[in-house]
């Protein structure tokens, strides 16, 4: 049994999920920083709730404050026009730097794709590996472009983000955590 309502926690709207669990979770979730959190069906009443939020406000506005940042400096044109635009600028960044880095990383993709996704910048399908980008990326730099192509054709090696996942993309890329960093 899953209940979901909605508190408000010091003018913060949250999405409670009540369910077969342990403990409390909290977390902001991108892109916007909405705050959701997971509580067992009965162990904690509302009011523990909104107080473990509570203790939680400071990291939870801060999230948010980079969440929002993040936003507008990734939002995109709401007109068709300008957003087929933009799709073809990148689609044509794509077709220049993937398959130079196909080559560099000895693994090559089924195919590619461009997707409104807001939550990720990228997606490799493992099983058919296909990798779809985010037309977000056609606000960002060329350098975080590039670092997104990378990390999904590493996934092409290893599905998860562990030790190998790492290594190869310091070995592909060896600044991938400044790039990453910077364009977060």
């Amino acid at each position: 049994m899953v209940l979901k309502y909605k508190i408000v926690v010091e003018e913060i709207e949250v999405e409670i999920t009540r369910k077969p669990i342990k403990g409390l979770i909290i977390k902001a979730l991108p892109p916007d920083g909405k705050v959701v959190c997971s509580a067992p069906l009965k162990a904690y009443s509302d009011d523990e709730i909104k107080k473990f939020i509570s203790s939680k406000i400071h990291r939870i506005r801060k999230i948010q404050a980079k969440a929002q940042a993040h936003v507008e400096k990734t939002k995109l044109p709401e007109c068709k026009k300008e957003r087929t635009i933009l799709s073809k600028q990148l689609e044509e960044k794509i077709a220049e730097k993937l398959p130079r880095w196909e080559e560099k990383m000895g693994r090559k993709c089924s195919g590619w794709g461009i997707s409104s996704m807001k939550s990720r910048w990228g997606v490799c399908n493992v099983k058919t590996k296909k990798l779809t980008f985010s037309l977000m990326l056609a606000a960002k730099s060329d350098e975080f472009l590039e670092y997104v192509i990378v990390h999904e054709l590493a996934h092409l090696f290893t599905r998860f983000h562990g030790d190998e996942f790492k290594q190869i993309m310091t070995q592909h890329l060896p600044n991938w955590k400044e790039i990453r960093k910077r364009n977060m």
